[in-house]
């Protein structure tokens, strides 16, 4: 939490609500941030402030960051893409070797690649920031399927 305050963080903004990602959360309110969530994956937190909605905008700082919701790793994963940047954080729906995994709560193989194809592969030229921040550009991805 010290470095969140050296940096000024004031909001945390969940990709989807699988526990990895959300076990902090308590903790995170408790220091003062508000957590922010899809509607479809607000009943995995115990608490939470907001509710992210599709083809939004949050303003991070200067950053102005577009909301994709792209179900399948959960019903509410959603990515987002740094507004007049060609950058995509991508959560754990697109991975460099494929898709986010399916098999867990939630998980649902057709609808990821559903929004693989129909949301982020529409975004050719843009970079794709996975969880391991391994970099690479969409356009040289191959389906996912």
């Amino acid at each position: 939490m010290d470095l969140c305050k050296q940096l000024n963080v004031q909001s945390v903004i969940e990709t989807h609500g699988h526990w990895d990602h959300i076990q902090a959360v308590p903790q995170v309110r408790d220091a003062g941030y508000s957590v922010h969530v899809t509607q479809a994956d607000a009943h995995m937190l115990e608490s939470y402030d907001e509710i992210l909605e599709d083809e939004s905008v949050i303003n991070v700082g200067r950053v102005r960051l577009e909301t994709i919701l792209t179900p399948g790793h959960t019903p509410g994963s959603m990515c987002f893409k740094v507004k007049d940047k060609p950058i995509l954080f991508s959560g754990d729906t697109l991975f460099p070797g494929g898709p986010g995994a399916t098999q867990f709560e939630g998980g649902d193989f057709e609808k990821i690649i559903n929004s693989i194809e129909r949301r982020l592969f529409t975004l050719e030229k843009e970079k794709l920031f996975s969880l391991a921040m391994v970099i690479t550009q969409l356009s040289e991805m191959s389906s996912p399927i």
